[in-house]
């Protein structure tokens, strides 16, 4: 069974109709061969989007996440955050929360920003080519 824990440029390709990645997962989810994950960040990246200013736009970006599992940040997702800021493994707050999440917990990251991530320890990064969808 995959875990994987979807980055919000995955969810906003997926919002703006741009890529097909996020609805394959979506299909093995619903199959029962994939658990999907987001955090905080995510949710606030992802509602942060300035097409959802209209409160109807906004409210079925909030059921959109519904499809999701959200894990809460703890401290130690906080402590190896720290440590990849600190080592500059990771360059963004954001981004360091949601990796140390990853490898706290190993899930895998759905993300196309895989440059933003290739520096992190221990971190598994889930590609559209991973998928078997069977």
């Amino acid at each position: 069974m995959y875990k994987v824990l979807v980055d919000t440029d995955v969810l906003i390709d997926f919002s703006k109709g741009k890529s097909l990645f996020l609805k394959h997962l979506l299909l093995l989810q619903n199959k029962g061969k994939a658990d999907l994950f987001i955090t905080p960040v995510n949710i606030t990246e992802f509602l942060n989007d300035e097409l959802l200013v209209d409160e109807g736009k906004f409210k079925e970006a909030e059921e959109f996440l519904e499809n999701f599992k959200t894990l809460a940040i703890g401290k130690q997702a906080g402590v190896l955050a720290g440590k990849c800021l600190r080592e500059k493994e990771a360059l963004y707050i954001a981004d360091a929360l949601v990796a140390a999440l990853c490898v706290e917990k190993k899930l895998t990251l759905a993300t196309r920003n895989t440059k933003h991530f290739q520096k992190i320890t221990d971190l598994k990064i889930f590609n559209e080519k991973d998928l078997q969808l069977n």
